[in-house]
């Protein structure tokens, strides 16, 4: 499913691992030009590449570099199979294969994306995009929400003298701070997907490239689209 294009302009920054200086609430993107989100919209981008390559050593070399390039990093890999030369150091056998899970500044999610079908014979490319501003929304004023509770825990506590109910305060004091600790971890693995990307990248190793058949479209069908263009385009 296409995706529409994010402008440039997303910080570059490392993911948080702690949430130390990690601004939930920063805007990450700029508004693309179709779809229309607002500033403050926080949206996911995935995105999976299904590709051939004829040069195996090549594209993995390849791919290292252009994560590099735009200033991502591959969050897991995996390269399996082999290849086998005959005497005259042809191949007889190829059967290689390499599976990323890459991750890009979201501001250069497409960029990556069709630069990287560069590296072989593209079977398969799909993007997708998940607008969760309304869980994280929701899931910031629960935080809020807790917070103000365990103020008015603590200072109930300051306040009482009573043994049980003490006991029960604290109780109810553990309970909010263990659902505020799971939030914040939330939302900081939120904004870490929104600020980076992520690509399922796949190579395959071919002695031949697989022929791509062309989509045939009846007569009807040309001329609708041709006319969808404009006269010029008919002509």
């Amino acid at each position: 499913h296409p995706v529409a294009p994010r402008a440039e302009g997303t910080a570059d920054a490392p993911l948080a691992a702690s949430g130390e200086g990690s601004d939930l609430t920063a805007e990450t993107s700029e508004a693309p030009a179709n779809g229309k989100p607002s500033l403050a919209d926080k949206i996911i981008y995935s995105g999976y590449m299904y590709i051939e390559t004829t040069k195996f050593d090549e594209a993995v070399a390849a791919v290292d570099a252009k994560v590099k390039e735009f200033g991502g990093f591959i969050e897991s890999s995996n390269i399996n199979g082999r290849t086998e030369y005959r005497p005259d150091g042809t191949t007889s056998l190829v059967d290689r294969n390499a599976s990323y899970v890459v991750r890009v500044p979201s501001a250069k999610f497409d960029a990556f994306v069709k630069q990287s079908g560069s590296l072989g014979n593209v079977l398969s490319s799909n993007t997708s995009a998940e607008n969760i501003t309304s869980q994280f929304t929701d899931a910031e004023a629960r935080k809020d929400s807790l917070k103000v509770q365990e103020e008015r825990l603590l200072a109930m506590m300051e306040k009482t003298d009573n043994i049980k109910s003490l006991i029960e305060l604290e109780e109810r004091l553990t309970e909010v701070r263990y659902e505020y600790e799971a939030i914040e971890r939330k939302l900081i693995n939120w904004q870490n997907q929104v600020d980076y990307s992520s690509i399922n990248l796949n190579l395959q190793e071919v002695a031949i490239y697989t022929p791509v058949v062309p989509v045939q479209r009846t007569f009807g069908e040309k001329l609708g689209s041709a006319l969808s263009d404009g006269w010029n385009g008919f002509v």
